[in-house]
């Protein structure tokens, strides 16, 4: 899949903001179950993912001037 600038801000955006939600709903807990973490670890996995073919993008794009 192949992503455009304006969609590799929304990504970046969206990452902060997720990190920013996870990290204050958890911090208003003394338990976080296991459940919770399986869910958590598979959001992470999703983004990173995301993460690393955008950087991959946008290293062909500052390398050859095109992404494709």
């Amino acid at each position: 899949m192949e992503y455009g600038l304006d969609t590799l801000s929304r990504i970046a955006r969206d990452l902060q903001t997720e990190g920013v939600r996870v990290a204050r709903r958890e911090a208003g807990r003394s338990y976080v179950g296991r459940g919770d973490l399986d869910q958590l670890h598979e959001r992470h996995h999703a983004a990173t993912l995301r993460l690393d073919r955008a950087e991959a993008r946008l290293a062909r794009l500052e390398r050859d001037g095109t992404d494709g």
